[in-house]
């Protein structure tokens, strides 16, 4: 009987234990994987967010470039000789550079920056005005004027157009001036991108500014350099064909990109290969420590589950409830009592049953 109360309380106290622990563990890890998937969720916001964030503003501020460009050229437009045109048939030659010699002057005296490359006239017989840099000429040839139409598209607002030279070492903002002429500006792209750095919210991030093929003309990032006149990845160029002003993403990247002119956007890229590794490394560290609060919560539950069972067993046997006296290992009073009133009950009507008890003197 003994030996049977004993087994039961060991299995109970073992059951209690591996519940337990099923339990804790099961508890941890439903907490776990809550945590990682709003982490991950929360973190696809954010970088979402920030994307879309750097896309926009490096629109806004090469779009107010492109507002003080155009405000530098509105001056002359109000100058007498916005509709000059060196006609040798009605001017001499000396009053054609003469009038030229003057627009060169005034041109100077508005420009309202110290950064612009060009900031001149070309007009349909070759002729220009203002400053057009040797690098322009080279870029051009002999054909300045239509070089800086092909950058006007049809049908664009108020005649402006926007270009870069082959080796992309400067941006050329046109804008036509009347029928023989159009006036330009333009900035050294190492410049610009000078002006438009750290406009991203995070590093290993992609953010330029590239024209309709996806070739970078312009880059915002800070830790990258000679990105100008490369092509950026198919993949996120892919993602955002036919889109405007968007941030979409896929399992490899966070694309964002804005609308700048008709033939160029902002656009900001972000690999998500980065963050995967910072995902499995966050992973791992919680692992580690969920594993290691398991295994702390498990010892203190076997610990407890025993201390618990040990005094249950010892109480059982201080109380006698094991039917047999502890120092003599014989039947103690209240399995006597129990088999007497057992016989008793069992015993047929008539029968007779004995009991002797034995009195040892000084058994002490």
């Amino acid at each position: 009987m003994k030996n049977n109360q004993t087994l039961r309380i060991r299995n109970t106290r073992n059951a209690l234990i591996i519940s337990n622990c099923v339990i804790l563990i099961a508890v941890l890890i439903i907490a776990f994987l809550m945590m990682f998937s709003r982490m991950t969720e929360s973190k696809n916001k954010n970088i979402s967010s920030l994307a879309s964030f750097s896309s926009s503003l490096l629109k806004e501020r090469f779009v107010d470039h492109m507002d003080n460009t155009e405000k530098t050229c509105d001056l002359f437009f109000a100058s007498a000789n916005a509709g000059f045109y060196p006609d040798e048939g009605s001017m001499s030659r000396a009053d054609i550079n003469k009038t030229l010699d003057e627009i060169t002057s005034e041109l100077l005296g508005i420009s309202l920056s110290d950064y612009y490359a060009d900031l001149g006239i070309a007009y349909e017989d070759g002729s220009t005005a203002g400053v057009i840099t040797d690098s322009t000429r080279d870029a051009f040839g002999s054909d300045i004027y239509n070089g800086l139409c092909s950058f006007i598209s049809e049908g664009s607002n108020d005649g402006w157009g926007t270009g870069y030279g082959g080796d992309y070492e400067k941006l050329y903002f046109v804008k036509r001036l009347n029928d023989h002429a159009v006036i330009t500006i333009s900035s050294y792209t190492k410049e610009l991108e000078r002006r438009l750095k750290d406009v991203t919210g995070f590093a290993n991030a992609t953010t330029a500014v590239i024209d309709s093929k996806g070739i970078v003309i312009c880059s915002a990032d800070i830790e990258q350099k000679g990105s100008v006149g490369t092509a950026i990845d198919n993949e996120p160029l892919s993602m955002i064909a036919g889109l405007h002003n968007i941030t979409v993403q896929n399992d490899d990247y966070y694309v964002a990109t804005d609308n700048i002119t008709d033939g160029w956007r902002s656009i900001c890229i972000v690999s998500k290969e980065l963050f995967k590794k910072d995902n499995r490394n966050l992973y791992f560290s919680v692992f580690i420590i969920g594993t290691s609060a398991m295994l702390l919560s498990a010892a203190i539950s076997i610990f407890i589950t025993r201390r618990l069972s040990t005094a249950a067993l010892a109480q059982m046997y201080a109380a006698g409830l094991d039917g047999v006296d502890r120092l003599t290992k014989l039947t103690n009073k209240f399995s006597t009592e129990d088999m007497i009133i057992d016989t008793l009950e069992s015993s047929p009507m008539g029968s007779c049953s004995g009991l002797v008890l034995i009195d040892i003197d000084n058994l002490k």
